[in-house]
């Protein structure tokens, strides 16, 4: 009779602790990595979302939300229902690619939740990040329109394609009505200050973007290396082409003042260039 009171007693004692425990670390149960708070991101961007649970356990789906009027507001679902792959290892990450919704706003937060046979974990973001519009003629997403841009807009010239892949008037073509966005919101923001193109010398860039960045993309031009293929900016395409060019001259020397032509001249460089394409590609298919 003592022993089994005393078994009860041990038992009772195990499943209070293991409660306290588990409302003590709801939160400790899975870690959001990013965002964490101050980011910026922009509309119809791709951005990785990253967490990972600690510790390891075995766990039920996972399900992402976001806020646009910060951690008390309305939570809003971006993918529900995701497999939890292997977590059977402590500080495995997994990652998500969101695309980035249009709901501009300086309070967004994002949620990351877990489901599990007793109830759900979870982790949000330390701080509001924003979300801001995608400027039109963005074409590389990095808030300001200049060569990169208008490389991807010829290098998609005539393809069927969505809203801000080259295309920024919603008709699903890319064409001349796009090119003229291009021209209109061209330098209209700020040049970007980042050194994201100073990959030379490789290992060891000396910290402004010139002639040895140049020729270090030059060298790599139509090949897959990730030295050189820094565009669109922070998801790149996987070769070294037009949009990487575009990437490195707008941030030469850190200055666009003295390399970019006025958008009237450019824009008569352009038609010209686009004349001579299809005077060039209507003889070939003379002959």
């Amino acid at each position: 009779m003592l022993a089994s009171r005393f078994i009860a007693k041990i038992f009772l004692v195990t499943c209070v602790a293991l409660v306290v425990l588990q409302a003590g670390v709801s939160s400790a149960h899975v870690m959001l990595d990013t965002p964490n708070g101050d980011e910026q991101l922009t509309v119809g961007s791709e951005y990785v979302i990253r967490w990972h649970p600690a510790p390891a356990h075995l766990m039920g789906d996972w399900d992402l939300w976001y806020s646009s009027d910060g951690d008390t507001g309305t939570w809003k679902p971006i993918i529900m229902d995701l497999y939890p792959g292997d977590t059977t290892l402590t500080g495995v990450e997994i990652t998500y690619d969101w695309t980035v919704p249009d709901d501009s706003t300086d309070m967004v937060r994002v949620r990351v939740v877990q489901e599990v046979l007793s109830g759900t974990w979870d982790d949000v973001s330390d701080a509001d990040l924003s979300i801001v519009p995608m400027l039109g003629g963005d074409a590389d997403r990095d808030g300001f329109v200049g060569f990169g841009d208008l490389s991807i807009v010829l290098a998609s010239w005539g393809l069927d394609t969505v809203w801000g892949n080259g295309e920024f008037t919603n008709d699903n073509v890319v064409d001349g009505d796009d090119l003229d966005v291009i021209m209109e919101n061209w330098q209209e923001s700020e040049p970007p200050v980042d050194l994201v193109a100073d990959i030379a010398p490789v290992g060891a860039p000396d910290g402004i973007v010139d002639g040895a960045d140049l020729g270090a993309l030059l060298a790599r031009w139509k090949t897959s290396d990730p030295v050189a293929d820094i565009a669109p900016v922070g998801v790149p395409d996987g070769i070294v082409d037009g949009a990487d060019l575009g990437a490195l001259l707008a941030r030469w020397k850190n200055s666009y003042t003295t390399l970019l032509p006025e958008p009237s001249t450019l824009s008569l460089l352009v038609f010209a260039g686009v004349g001579l394409l299809r005077r060039h590609s209507a003889r070939v298919v003379r002959r």
